[in-house]
């Protein structure tokens, strides 16, 4: 979510959009591919000592992220004004 908030620092998402810049999209496609096969996959448990990661800790880490939203896009109309 960061990475979409932080492309402008005064308009809002809705304002800048999600869907202009397809290198921070192919980038976040790519970042969620790699945290699949790293913690996921056999292999990445196995040579980089990881272990996949639990439901619950899904469920804490998403809202959060929309909390992130929730705050930057009221800073932004803040300096707005």
């Amino acid at each position: 979510m960061n990475v979409f908030l932080c492309r402008d620092p005064t308009r809002s998402l809705l304002a800048t959009g999600f869907l202009g810049n397809q290198l921070i999209l192919w980038g976040v496609a790519l970042e969620i591919l790699l945290i699949m096969i790293i913690d996921y996959t056999p292999w990445g448990n196995h040579f980089l000592g990881t272990s996949p990661i639990p439901g619950k800790v899904w469920l804490f880490v998403i809202p959060l992220a929309f909390v992130l939203l929730l705050l930057e896009e009221t800073r932004k109309l803040l300096v707005r004004k």
